[in-house]
C-alpha cells in the first residue's frame, strides 16, 4: 500500500529461485502513480457582505490555487455563473454552493447571504389571534414573534380600554392575568410598535381572544 504525496514512480525487482547460466533471472517492473490536489493553500469561500439590502449585491469569492474549475449554484444565480469571483443579487436569504474541481479532486462549500428590506415587512412580524393561558405549556403566553424584531413596545387593553399588559422586552408576553387575577375570557385589543435591525419601524394593532 502506497500513499504518495507527489507524483511517484515505483519499481519492483523480481528474482527467480531458478539459476540460469549460473545466475538467477531478474525482472524489473515499474508503475507510475500520479497525485492530484485541488489546491496548495487551504480552500475556502466567502461573501462580502454577508447581509445585503434587497436590490444590492454581494461579492462571492472562492479561495484556492489557480487552475480549478469553479461553478456556483443555484445555476445562473450569479454573474458570471462560473469563476473564482462572482456577484450575487439575492431577493431572499440564499445559501450559495460553490463546487471547485481539478482533475479527480473536488470540494463543495456553502456560502449563506442574508437579505433585508427597508422598513419592517408585514410577514416579518407575527402576533397570534388567540391564546390559552391555562398553564398546559402550550400557547400560554400572548407575545410578539419575529426574527427581525430588534426593539418593541407591546400593549394589551381590555374592552373598557384599561391597560392590562405592556412590555418593551421582545421575549416577554402576557400570561392572561390582570391585577394579580386571571382575566376573563373574551376579546382584548393590542398595539405594537416594532423597530427592525435596519432601523425601519412598523406599527400594528389588532385583537386577540383569550380562551381558557
Amino acid at each position: 500500500l502506497a500513499t504518495p504525496s507527489v507524483n511517484t514512480q515505483y519499481s519492483v525487482m523480481i528474482t527467480t529461485s531458478v539459476i540460469v547460466n549460473g545466475a538467477p533471472c531478474k525482472f524489473l517492473l515499474t508503475a507510475s502513480v500520479g497525485v492530484s490536489q485541488l489546491s496548495t493553500i487551504p480552500v475556502n469561500a466567502n461573501a462580502n457582505p454577508t447581509s445585503v439590502q434587497l436590490g444590492n449585491g454581494s461579492l462571492l469569492t472562492y479561495v484556492g490555487s489557480p487552475g480549478a474549475t469553479v461553478i456556483w449554484y443555484p445555476l445562473n444565480s450569479t454573474t458570471p455563473a462560473t469563476g473564482y469571483t462572482v456577484m450575487a443579487y439575492p431577493d431572499k436569504p440564499t445559501t450559495y454552493t460553490v463546487v471547485a474541481a481539478k482533475g479527480p479532486c473536488s470540494k463543495i462549500i456553502e456560502v449563506p447571504v442574508d437579505v433585508y428590506s427597508l422598513g419592517c415587512l408585514e410577514k416579518d412580524i407575527f402576533v397570534p389571534n388567540t391564546f390559552t393561558p391555562n398553564n398546559d405549556g402550550n400557547n400560554d403566553l400572548f407575545k410578539v414573534r419575529g426574527l427581525k424584531v430588534e426593539e418593541l413596545y407591546f400593549a394589551v387593553y381590555n374592552r373598557w380600554g384599561e391597560l392590562v399588559f405592556e412590555t418593551t422586552d421582545r421575549n416577554a408576553g402576557w400570561d392572561g392575568r390582570y391585577k394579580g387575577k386571571a382575566a376573563d375570557v373574551g376579546v382584548f385589543g393590542w398595539y405594537l410598535k416594532v423597530t427592525c435591525p435596519n432601523g425601519g419601524e412598523a406599527f400594528k394593532k389588532g385583537n386577540v381572544t383569550l380562551i381558557r
